[in-house]
């Protein structure tokens, strides 16, 4: 078999001649004469020997002979390692090799004894043989490269293959090759160990066999140990278990072993058996099991295009459905972060010669290294030397502990980087940057992951290279270990996934919030924008496995952009890994991880497949920008909602884990990925659609990002700033998406939207706006029964809209937004239009909360809320709504009861601080207690099922009388009101009304009694104050002679002495009561209700507009998103990677060439054409300059009083701050189709007429293109709808057969193309 190989090679030895000259043995004379050294004349006469022995091996017959030879020649290599190479000149390897290939053979003379001999004679011959090329092997580099470039392994397992399935000799055979492939001969018996193990003790046997495992020095012999499996145990399960488990504890055994198996091309082949065990009944599940773990650790190293394709095609099944087993491996393989890389064992180094060389660099240098610790021992280990001869210049190590250590030939002792470490098993960035002036300061700076770590003073070396700046090795650490350029590219920004480029905008939000236009945000500003500015010339090296031509030992290493290279020197091997994200960029992109999420019908398959999605696209800036340009994340989003109750938990933190949400540390969560966000976390309909926990954790969230985690400051001001996240939410709340029981997460998210970004146009205006347009119900109705929001509007609006003004006043009684809403709308007016004309209890509530806050606050809106009749309009509005708690918030208002703001020093219990309420609590009496009139007839203690009566209006105003009662008493400053005549006026009116309603009344009962006593006794002692009119004593004694009356009618008339009600007031105590009793009359208030009334409803008008607008757009959005396929279409073609089964059909395309030839075939599917969808112009991996803070540039200026805006007709100015002009887009059908910046100039309805079938459509000119759309026309109000949805007038051609279901096509012409047209009214051709 390899008689043609046995060709003489040229000698390589020391020898002044080849040893494979024919010279005679040399005699002890001619040694004497040549007077040749004693250990020189040993060597030759051990090579000639060696010689010989090949010679006899060559010519050698029978079995016993060569048996003999080979053992001469084993012990000649132990004796003296020169005659190694002299075996390998001699054509040894391939000698052995041919009697390993003919020792299987049964017609030979080496396996032709009696069958009783034979298991004890080819034993021998066999182990002979294969310790023999074994110990060959152990010669190193020299003989590897041999092996694998002029005899190969392939030829190898070509010769041992007869071996391998004898099964006489197959374990031993095994044992050798497992030998052969660590270097170690002491695991030679591990197979013949485990042979003779029964099945239920391999694992044990297995794990003991663990600690003689070592590392893989021969990849070759390795592979023909896979390769033998087949052969090996075919019928015998527990020992393909057992091989199976050696290759698993292989990988796990270190780093090196797991590279050279995922390197070596054997995923395929594990695959495949992988797949076909699943259908196999006599693979058990142990061994399923064994294969799947496997798998999974060699994929972890990543796979080839080839093995991604193989494997991802056999995910889904023919009927559509998806394999877990497969999706489980997969799910796991695409986390790896593994790329390619140097696995170096030490002793190992890359070294670097360079000619006429005298020294560092005078400018300085940089060295940056990407490093991964598997583990460290004791002793340092150098990272990066600089030699000149012999003497180290500069030496940077890393010592046992993972400190960094830096040493120098100007300095006698090496400096420790106490900050800087290394830590085992993650990448870390090291950059070193070594200034050589002396006026730089400090001149060495060490940056670990991008941040400055360390500092030191050294002097440069003296020794007979340019620096980058401070900021840019944060950049390059974001840039990540996959980015292997010379950073010559002047767009790095399309390099950074979403985390690098969050986390640099962070930085830069960070510096300029400390220092705004600062160097360092001009620095990495202009890297990213315009490149690092760094000629290539000035690079020294860069060195990357990317150079290497393929994976395994390292020889040389071609330096990146150079000619020249690195050589290896030590224990070197190139991984050559390939992530499996990239293979999946190769073979489709993100459109595979999204068919794989459309094709799940379970809640594990969806959870995997986007776990497969998400960590595909988190380290890989190829699978982000394809899916940005598919519109990938709508597309997701589009999928997800028909799957929203199949999305669990896990499959809710992966997607939000990568948008940026750290559920194991909530604190550090934030947004990185923008219009992902915005696609797929602010569609509230996807996520109503899911389950009730999923729905609480996902409001939840909104909490975390923009209230708990410590980047909430750069949440709110960078990313949702833009996000509009109020109004949506407002939104949602007009929908019944959600249930009843979930609006309170809905309110909890809003809470946290608001008071996160309290800005004018983004918050303040769209709330105020919604709850004028929902928190009154309007008894017309606004919405006809064919407008597209009478579908969404819910049947709670008012209810909704009193918890989001609850939301709004605890919001603004913290002062800093109180001072940002005053500055944004007159808040004066705004509670007049917010309180309304009929206001629920609870609105009445939080309005005088607000108008409370607001005069402790601010000293002068008592007076601005009085110009404009703001406590008149309360006086009428809110004794119709009167209950507990609007009687305690006035009161509240009365006292400044406000403990979260700060009071005036002085500030005395039961003080009055807002006298202007007062009028409105005792008209909210008189009112009461009319009411109580109603119910006096009626006993407290009546059963009677036909007269179901409350008490509550009898409770409230018996507590309200015994409020001002105990406040009179107590507080001088109430009783100094009382010297207003308008005061006392309309006490008296109260208790003069009550009595006279109570005159004409059957009876009294004894709530009705308590009250009119507590009145009356009210009114005695207002009857004996001096600085009450005499008039309005004797109107109060007559009154309480009436009341006497009616508690006691048996009792003597009451008597008061006349002197005691005499009018005692001097003129000007009368002239201040006058000024006292000055209020807004009748018609200011009428006035002020009827504006607020008109400005109420043009704001519902232009809500109900945007309702609409935001409903329209909502649905056009779904619409063209689900006529995408485009993606899917690739994958599913006759060359994809799930191609459709059964029959395409064809047919002839309509564009008609010359004399109206048609040539062209195109694909007839059931599917309308997807409409043209550009990306988003959007980079959202964009660095930017951070935004100020908004709130910063609102400022509260104070408005004087006698200022003109104070004025009621001046508030129609005001109309517009609210009511904002909504415009209708009535082109949004097709704005999608125009290219992009193009600008719509004319639309027309017209007709393509083919003989006798007219298909309507929609001419559109352009501003650069001209659009023909089918199946859509234009309604006489100028909206683009569809032709079957339209009125046949407008598209009905005389004598035609309209199509109406025909495919919708869109086609358009830029204007240059445009040769020329005519207006014909009959069709011109050509032909006949």
């Amino acid at each position: 078999m390899f008689q043609a190989l046995l060709t003489p090679l040229r000698g390589r030895l020391d020898l002044g001649a080849s040893p494979k000259t024919t010279t005679p043995p040399v005699l002890v004379s001619q040694v004497e004469e040549n007077e040749l050294a004693p250990e020189d004349f040993a060597r030759d006469v051990m090579i000639e020997l060696m010689r010989n022995s090949v010679e006899n091996l060559k010519l050698a017959e029978d079995a016993k002979t060569k048996i003999q030879v080979l053992a001469e020649i084993q012990r000649i290599l132990r004796q003296d390692a020169a005659t190694k190479d002299a075996f390998r000149e001699f054509d040894g390897f391939l000698i052995v090799m041919s009697l390993l290939s003919n020792v299987q053979n049964s017609s030979n003379s080496l396996l032709s004894e009696p069958a009783e001999q034979r298991p004890c004679t080819s034993t021998p011959r066999m182990r002979n043989i294969s310790e023999q090329v074994h110990n060959i092997s152990r010669h190193g580099v020299l003989i590897t490269t041999l092996t694998q470039d002029i005899v190969g392994y392939g030829s190898l397992e070509d010769a041992m293959r007869g071996l391998i399935t004898n099964p006489q000799t197959v374990y031993h055979v095994l044992g050798l090759i497992l030998a052969l492939a660590t270097h170690d001969s002491g695991v030679s018996d591990v197979f013949t160990t485990l042979r003779a193990t029964s099945e239920d003790q391999l694992d044990a046997a297995l794990v003991q066999i663990v600690e003689r495992l070592g590392v893989i020095k021969r990849p070759g012999a390795i592979l023909i140990l896979w390769n033998a499996i087949p052969q090996v145990a075919s019928d015998d399960g527990a020992m393909r278990y057992a091989i199976l488990k050696l290759f698993e504890l292989l990988s796990l055994a270190n780093h090196r072993n797991q590279a050279i198996l995922s390197t070596l091309g054997i995923i395929r082949s594990l695959f495949q058996r992988f797949y076909s065990a699943k259908c196999d009944p006599t693979v058990t599940d142990k061994e399923r099991h064994i294969l799947q773990k496997l798998l999974r650790r060699l994929l972890d190293m990543g796979a080839t295009t080839s093995e991604a394709r193989l494997i991802f095609q056999r995910m889904i099944r023919e009927d559509q459905t998806l394999d877990t087993e497969i999706l489980d491996v997969v799910r796991f393989g695409i986390k790896s972060r593994w790329l390619e890389h140097f696995s170096m064992e030490s002793p190992a180094a890359l070294a670097l010669e360079e000619e006429n060389v005298r020294g560092l660099s005078s400018s300085g240098f940089t060295f940056m290294i990407w490093i991964w610790v598997s583990s460290l021992s004791q002793a340092s280990h150098p990272i990066f030397t600089i030699k000149l001869v012999d003497k180290t210049i500069l030496s940077l190590q890393i010592d046992g502990d993972g400190g960094i250590r830096l040493s120098s030939s100007a300095e006698q002792k090496s400096a420790l980087l106490s900050s800087t470490k290394v830590y085992k098993l993650r990448w870390t960035h090291l950059t070193l940057v070594y200034h050589p002036s002396r006026t730089s300061r400090p001149s060495i700076r060490v940056f670990s992951d991008g941040v400055l770590s360390d500092t030191l003073d050294r002097t440069y070396p003296k020794a007979e290279v340019g620096q980058v700046g401070d900021d840019l090795p944060r950049l390059i650490y974001h840039l990540g270990p996959r980015y292997t350029g010379n950073f010559q590219d002047t767009s790095l920004i399309k390099f950074l996934t979403y985390e690098a480029s969050t986390s640099l905008n962070m930085f830069l939000a960070t510096i300029a919030s400390k220092q705004p236009n600062s160097a360092t945000q001009s620095t990495i500003l202009k890297a990213v924008k315009n490149g690092f500015g760094i000629p290539e010339n000035v690079i020294s090296f860069a060195v990357s496995p990317l150079n290497a031509r393929q994976s395994g030992p390292g020889m040389s290493v071609p330096i990146n952009g150079f000619t020249k290279e690195f050589k290896s020197k030590g224990d070197v091997f190139v991984v050559k890994a390939a992530c499996l994200d990239t293979a999946l960029w190769k073979i489709g992109g993100a459109a595979v991880a999204l068919r794989l999420v459309q094709v799940a019908n379970t809640q594990h398959e969806v959870s995997r497949a986007l776990g497969v999605l998400s960590d595909g696209l988190r380290n890989s800036w190829q699978n982000s920008e394809d899916m940005e340009k598919l519109r990938g994340y709508e597309v997701l989003a589009d999928i997800l909602r028909s799957k929203a109750q199949l999305i669990n938990v896990t499959g809710f933190e992966t997607v939000f884990e990568f948008l940026g949400m750290n559920f194991r540390c909530p604190d550090l969560s934030t947004v990185v990925n923008t219009v992902a966000y915005k696609a797929i976390a602010l569609d509230f309909e996807l996520w109503s659609r899911t389950k009730p926990e999923i729905q609480q954790m996902y409001f939840e969230h909104f909490s975390t990002l923009l209230q708990t985690s410590r980047h909430q400051k750069f949440n709110n001001r960078q990313k949702f700033a833009k996000l509009g996240l109020v109004r949506k939410l407002l939104f949602v709340l007009q929908t019944d998406w959600f249930q009843r029981e979930m609006v309170h997460f809905v309110l909890d998210a809003l809470r946290a939207a608001i008071r996160s970004h309290f800005t004018k146009d983004d918050t303040i205006k769209p709330v105020v706006a919604y709850l004028t347009a929902n928190l009154h119900e309007d008894p017309k109705g606004t919405s006809s029964p064919q407008s597209p929001i009478s579908h969404i509007d819910d049947t709670h609006p008012q209810e909704k809209a009193e918890q989001v003004l609850e939301i709004l006043i605890s919001t603004i009684s913290i002062q800093s937004y109180h001072a940002q809403f005053a500055a944004a709308l007159p808040l004066t007016r705004v509670c007049l239009l917010l309180l309304g004309d009929r206001p629920t209890p609870s609105i009445a509530t939080q309005i005088l909360t607000l108008i409370g806050m607001s005069n402790t606050i601010s000293p002068s809106f008592s007076c601005k809320f009085q110009s404009i009749g703001g406590w008149s309009v309360l006086k009428t509005v809110l004794p119709h709504c009167w209950d507990p708690r609007v009687s305690q918030t006035s009161f509240d208002i009365l006292l400044g009861r406000y403990d979260q703001i700060k009071k005036s020093p002085g500030h005395l219990p039961n003080t009055v601080v807002c006298p202007n309420i007062f009028p409105v609590i005792l008209s909210a009496l008189q009112t009461g207690l009319v009411s109580v009139v109603d119910n006096c007839h009626v006993s407290d203690n009546s059963h009677d099922s036909s007269a179901q009566i409350s008490w509550t209006m009898e409770s409230i105003m018996e507590s309200l009388v015994e409020e001002i009662m105990g406040l009179h008493a107590s507080s001088p400053t109430l009783r100094e009101m009382f010297k207003s005549q308008h005061i006392i006026q309309l006490y008296i009116d109260t208790f003069k009304t009550f009595v006279d309603k109570l005159k004409v009344t059957a009876g009294l009962n004894q709530s009705t009694k308590r009250i009119l006593e507590k009145i009356a006794h009210f009114g005695l002692a207002l009857a004996f104050e001096p600085f009450i009119s005499g008039t309005q004593k004797h109107e109060i004694l007559d009154t309480m002679q009436s009341a006497n009356a009616m508690l006691n009618p048996a009792a003597d008339k009451l008597s008061i002495d006349p002197s005691l009600v005499t009018d005692t007031r001097s003129v000007r105590q009368r002239i201040a009561s006058a000024r006292f009793s000055i209020h807004a009359g009748e018609k200011t208030v009428m006035k002020t209700l009827t504006h607020m009334l008109e400005w109420r409803k043009t704001i519902q008008i232009s809500e109900l507009k945007r309702l609409r607008k935001t409903v329209l757009d909502l649905r056009e959005t779904r619409r063209q998103i689900s006529t995408m396929h485009e993606w899917s279409d690739r994958l599913t073609s006759e060359r994809g990677l799930w191609p459709e089964q059964g029959t395409r059909i064809w047919r002839l395309d309509e564009t008609e060439g010359p004399y109206r030839i048609r040539k062209r075939l195109e694909s007839h599917s059931e599917k309308a054409p997807s409409s043209r969808v550009d990306s988003s112009d959007e980079n959202i991996r964009d660095i930017e300059v951070p935004d100020a803070d908004p709130s910063a540039s609102q400022q509260s200026v104070e408005v004087p009083l006698w200022a003109e805006s104070y004025e009621i007709p001046a508030t129609e100015v005001d109309d517009k701050q609210l009511a904002e002009e909504i415009s209708e887009d009535k082109h949004r059908r097709v704005r999608h189709e125009l290219e992009p910046g193009d600008i719509i100039e004319a639309v027309g309805t017209v007709a393509r007429i083919a003989g006798v079938d007219s298909s309507p459509g929609l001419l559109i000119v352009g501003r650069t293109h001209l659009y023909m759309l089918d199946g859509l026309v234009e309604n006489d109000a100028g909206e683009v709808i569809e032709a079957r949805d339209a009125p046949k007038r407008l598209y009905l051609v005389p004598g035609s057969i309209v199509e109406l279901d025909g495919p919708q096509r869109a086609q358009r012409w830029s204007h240059d193309q445009i040769v020329a047209f005519s207006e014909k009214t009959y069709l011109f051709r050509d032909v006949a």
